[in-house]
């Protein structure tokens, strides 16, 4: 009987051990997977904010930049330091929590002001999946600071950033017989076209219209000038893509021309990594287009003199033809871009 008991003892001691077991590690493990899928929600996020939402609020959600958009990287400070998230605002006892505020302005806008309704169901360009990835990513900048979560947004970024890349490095390597233009508008298209139009044109951002950039007269917002004051030439025009505005905003400023701007002076980022062939490449598309957008000029090398426009292959490629209506690869909606807003 004795014996019995023992046994019976020591085996609920060693099925309660191993249930604790069980129990510590799946805790580690859900942890885990949360926060990979957290990671995953802000990473897709990024990417859709950046398309749908930073002309209005903002890369970093600082706000003003259009449409008097507010501030939304702060929605729930100086309240987070109390723990609480409410407070005068009446958020969390409206919505339960911010987050499902941010999911529901994006959802339904908020009438009388600039910011839409986003929802694909009430007539806007987003699914239901994509609001919640945006709304992720934005909490993301509501994590106290030192915090994991604090940093997703961040990882969030660059796996934007590394996805934008990847893309672009597929769209090369399926058009290995490109010309170097065709390989310029590739390139152009993962990396400046969510800035910059192709015309005479400011973008939404505003950001100014690169068509006619080498050409005779120059862009319609600097003419034959770079914003640094520095004369539009290849290895001018390289060092500024490379090093970006903050780079120079210290120094001379070129006049903008009526009815252009006015430009955020740390608006352009740089590119340091561009390799001289990518800019190669990015320079002769770029070269191409007269201020109505049209293909019409001839594209040049990084030496500044005109280029042969063939394939890799060495095919002779077509040749750029003119584009009445202007080449437009800013795709974003008409209506005003603008992400979640109190």
């Amino acid at each position: 009987m004795t014996r019995n008991l023992t046994i019976a003892t020591a085996f609920m001691l060693a099925a309660t051990l191993l249930l604790g077991y069980i129990w510590v590690r799946e805790n580690y493990v859900l942890a885990a997977r949360s926060e990979r899928f957290t990671g995953a929600l802000e990473a897709r996020g990024a990417r859709d904010y950046e398309q749908y939402c930073a002309s209005c609020h903002g890369l970093t959600g600082e706000g003003g930049v259009r449409n008097g958009a507010p501030q939304i990287n702060n929605l729930p400070t100086p309240l987070q330091e109390a723990g609480r998230l409410d407070g005068a605002t009446g958020i969390v006892a409206k919505y339960g929590t911010v987050l499902n505020f941010a999911q529901a302005t994006i959802t339904s806008g908020v009438r009388g002001t600039a910011m839409p309704r986003w929802s694909a169901r009430l007539g806007g360009p987003l699914r239901d999946d994509q609001i919640r990835d945006i709304a992720s990513y934005v909490q993301g900048w509501w994590a106290a600071p030192g915090t994991k979560s604090a940093n997703l947004s961040a990882d969030a970024a660059a796996a934007a950033a590394a996805y934008k890349k990847s893309e672009q490095e597929k769209d090369l390597a399926a058009n290995p017989n490109a010309s170097p233009v065709e390989r310029g508008q590739i390139i152009f298209a993962g990396q400046c076209a969510s800035c910059h139009n192709l015309t005479d044109k400011d973008s939404a951002i505003p950001a100014p219209g690169l068509g006619g950039l080498f050409g005779p007269d120059g862009t319609a917002a600097f003419g034959k000038l770079l914003p640094n004051t520095k004369p539009v030439t290849p290895a001018n025009w390289a060092e500024w893509v490379k090093k970006g505005s903050s780079a120079f905003k210290t120094g001379p400023q070129a006049p903008v021309a009526a009815g252009h701007g006015p430009y955020n002076p740390d608006g352009m980022p740089g590119f340091p990594t561009f390799t001289d062939e990518q800019l190669g490449y990015l320079l002769a598309f770029l070269s191409t287009h007269d201020r109505a957008g049209g293909q019409t000029l001839p594209p040049l090398g990084l030496d500044g003199q005109p280029i042969t426009t063939t394939t890799q292959s060495g095919a002779p490629a077509a040749q750029p033809t003119p584009q009445p209506g202007g080449v437009q690869p800013n795709t974003a909606p008409e209506q005003p871009t603008s992400a979640p807003a109190p």
